[in-house]
């Protein structure tokens, strides 16, 4: 089956990457709109042969991977859907409720091959350069439509585990466990910031502790912006849980509790030690 990819970035590149390494039998053809990452993924060996237009791409694809920021995702899926009703497309973004309606706004009833997809998988870094064969080694891909082994097929080639989940599911869970963490790394950061302006050498004195908790805040700004307007509700109900998380914590260092601030930041290591140990 051949796969054409539109997005050269981090997670198209390194599918790309993945497939050709690991044997996968058709052909690996990339889009990006911008020249250079096309080029680049050309050179790296990501795919085998680079398309100049959304046509060039999906003639003789079976699958094509949309792998771009999220609200440029449902045009793109209703475009090459327009090209050809019999190759199946799935994407790779973070968010699925907003995407459906979006392509259900543009193509009424019309029945398009569109699988729903997420990869689990990333690092703060960006574009072909950064692309790794082992990304997706292990980790989980969610599809949120059955019924499509080309796809289910294409993501074990690269390593992955496939699970299933509804969109809305989806949303609520990756809003919690993803998309609010990004929110904090970056808060945090401009927090310091803030104070950084009252003209205390902040920035000087960070330390690994700030890096390692503040690393996704390197991720890519476009793909963020994206996320965080386009799964709103989700994100925000999270930050309710989160807010009174902090308040929790505030009142036990305002009432001096010892006790139970001990205890309390036990329970939460204890709770942080189990959940890691699960991840590959």
């Amino acid at each position: 089956m051949n796969v054409g990819i539109i997005g050269l970035g981090l997670i198209g590149g390194s599918l790309g990457l993945a497939l050709k390494q690991r044997g996968w039998e058709g052909e690996i053809k990339g889009y990006d709109a911008k020249e250079v990452h096309g080029k680049k993924a050309l050179e790296l060996g990501i795919i085998d042969n680079l398309a100049g237009s959304l046509e060039e791409l999906v003639e003789g694809a079976d699958i094509v991977v949309v792998a771009v920021p999220v609200r440029a995702i449902p045009d793109l899926i209703v475009r090459v859907s327009s090209i050809s009703r019999e190759v199946i497309i799935t994407d790779v973004g973070s968010v699925k409720s907003y995407i459906l309606k979006e392509i259900q706004k543009r193509v009424g009833n019309r029945y398009i091959k569109y699988v729903p997809g997420h990869p689990i998988a990333g690092t703060e870094k960006s574009g072909p350069g950064a692309a790794e064969a082992d990304l997706f080694e292990g980790k989980r891909v969610v599809l949120c439509q059955r019924g499509f082994r080309e796809v289910e097929e294409m993501w074990e080639t690269a390593g992955a585990i496939v699970e299933y989940l509804d969109p809305e599911t989806h949303d609520k869970i990756f809003a919690a466990v993803s998309h609010l963490p990004h929110f904090v790394a970056y808060s945090l950061v401009e927090a310091i910031v803030m104070m950084e302006e009252e003209k205390d050498a902040f920035f000087r004195f960070v330390a690994s502790g700030f890096r390692d908790f503040t690393r996704i805040a390197s991720s890519d700004p476009v793909m963020w912006r994206d996320i965080f307007l386009t799964n709103k509700k989700a994100i925000l109900q999270s930050l309710i849980f989160f807010r009174n998380a902090l308040d929790k914590l505030e009142s036990l260092i305002v009432m001096e509790d010892e006790e139970k601030l001990e205890e309390l930041l036990r329970d939460i290591k204890e709770v942080r030690d189990r959940v890691i140990k699960g991840i590959k």
